[in-house]
């Protein structure tokens, strides 16, 4: 698998989804430095032999090391644990389904997440409308742009019908998941999540 890598910072890069998520959680306000991120082949042997002249502990290069993995989107990232940064970001993580663990014994910097649950973070972070039915996604997306062309000043001159008629079909969609969410629970199809969103779309008069 082709994995394409992101510059974080100045030291370090990260796998796209890697990229995407740290980027989420930073813009939410979560403080943390990462340390290291993906390694090449070359640069993990040069960390093992460190290791083996005295410096800090490194796992054997191989495309497997949890630097590396190569193919892999899901490499380690060693974050910052002297400032609680690290700690910060696994909870940040686990708050969205994706559970960071610390594997390695003493190593409270170095934070791993299962390949699924990354990927799937880091699609619903790109696009936070991901599993929407279409028709909720097109709703959405044509309302929220009627709306910024309102407040642009270029509101169309069939602009608040369109948007009467957008908020009259997600408020019948928001009250058919409301219905279903009480048969089965709002956990399935993302019900809780698209309730959220049609309600934030239709509770005012934009």
């Amino acid at each position: 698998m082709a994995v394409t890598y992101r510059r974080w910072d100045a030291d370090d890069r990260v796998s796209a989804q890697w990229f995407t998520v740290l980027d989420a959680a930073r813009k939410a306000g979560v403080s943390f430095l990462v340390t290291d991120g993906h390694r090449t082949l070359a640069e993990q042997r040069e960390a093992y032999d460190r290791y083996l002249a005295g410096g800090p502990e490194a796992a054997f290069p191989s495309d497997r090391a949890p630097h590396v993995r190569t193919g892999r989107v899901d490499h380690a990232i060693d974050v910052n644990a002297k400032d609680g940064g690290a700690g910060r970001l696994a909870a940040w993580l686990r708050r969205r389904s994706a559970h960071a663990t610390f594997p390695v014994p003493r190593e409270n910097w170095h934070i791993e997440v299962p390949h699924d649950d990354l990927v799937r973070l880091a699609e619903k972070l790109a696009d936070p409308l991901a599993g929407y039915p279409a028709k909720e996604r097109r709703w959405i997306r044509d309302y929220d742009a009627l709306v910024r062309l309102k407040h642009a000043g270029n509101d169309p001159a069939d602009g608040p019908e369109r948007r009467r008629e957008l908020r009259r079909l997600m408020t019948n969609r928001r009250k058919s998941i409301w219905r279903a969410a009480q048969q089965s629970g709002w956990t399935r199809m993302r019900r809780g999540a698209r309730y959220r969103s049609l309600l934030t779309r239709t509770q005012d008069n934009h």
